[in-house]
Formats: structure tokens, sequence, C-alpha cells
């Protein structure tokens, strides 16, 4: 007898013609998409206030610097196999030289220049972070942190090169 599990297995692979999977099979990463979709609990403490304070962070300092794309969570594909979601990104744009680009169906695809981690930025300078003010959701602080490296030298002369790259000024 044919339970329900069994007969929705059959309808989702005559759906995509990608036939039921057996012990060892694997599908392409095309196939998964079509047929699964799982989302994880997003936990507010362990996950869900840091990465909003570390949008929040990636995105003050793209409002600071001309020519620079940020997202949470964006789909980020880096090659036909690997597509990982991380919290947030930080780019350049295509037109100021960014190596990553957004695709005609919203993923990123190739690397971003940085993607969300807690360490001191050489790629953008001036880019600083409160370690622990972020693990204690301590946002006025991130921001002064944060401030403090926008009103760097460091910080200016990276903003006059992004200028200079789409054609805005002297490098």
């Amino acid at each position: 007898m044919a339970t329900v599990e069994q007969g929705r297995k059959r309808e989702v692979a005559s759906q995509d013609s990608t036939p039921p999977l057996e012990n060892g099979e694997r599908l392409s990463r095309v196939q998964f998409e079509r047929i699964v979709d799982i989302h994880s609990p997003v936990r507010p403490n362990r996950h869900g206030l840091p990465a909003s304070a570390i949008n929040c962070w990636l995105a003050n300092y793209r409002i600071a610097t001309p020519g620079l794309v940020s997202a949470l969570s964006p789909g980020l594909r880096l090659d036909l196999d690997n597509e990982p979601q991380q919290d947030a990104l930080l780019m350049f744009a295509p037109d100021h030289g960014g190596q990553a680009v957004v695709s005609a169906d919203d993923d990123v695809e190739g690397p971003p220049e940085r993607v969300a981690e807690v360490s001191r930025s050489a790629t953008f300078p001036g880019l600083r972070l409160d370690a622990k003010a972020l693990a204690s959701a301590y946002m006025a602080r991130m921001r002064a942190r944060l401030v403090a490296g926008l009103a760097g030298p460091e910080h200016a002369e990276f903003v006059r090169v992004m200028a200079a790259r789409a054609g805005q000024g002297p490098a």
C-alpha cells in the first residue's frame, strides 16, 4: 500500500523529472532548490540580534563610502555547486571595480570583497567594529567605533579613490 509520503515523492519527481533518490545518489544544486525549501529558525539572541547589528554597521559604512553595495542575507552563487547564504556582505559595485555582480535572478555571483566577520578590515579602511559592543548588542558603542573609523585619514583617502574609480574626481 502506498503512503502519502511515497505519493508525494512520486508527485515531486514527476513535476521536475527528477526520479526519487536511491541510497548514495545526489541532487544537483538546481534540482535541490526546485524540490527542497527548508528554513532554519533564527533565534533572536544567538543570531538575529547580532546579524541585525552587523547589517546596521555595514550599511552605515556603505552610506559614508561611495561605490559600495551591502546586503543582508543574500544568496551568494560562487559556482554551479556552491551557494552559501551569509548574514551580510559588503562589496564594491561593479562600476567601482567589484568582482561580484547581482545576477538577473537576483543572486550575488562571484566572491564579494567582504562577508560579515569580526575583524579589522584592510579592504575597507575605517570599517571598525567594537566586538564587545556587538556581543552585548550595545549599538551606540558600535556606531561610535565606526564613526571614529570614518573620521580617520585612511577612510578619507579611500573615499577619494572610490570617487575617482567612478570618474567623479582625481585619484
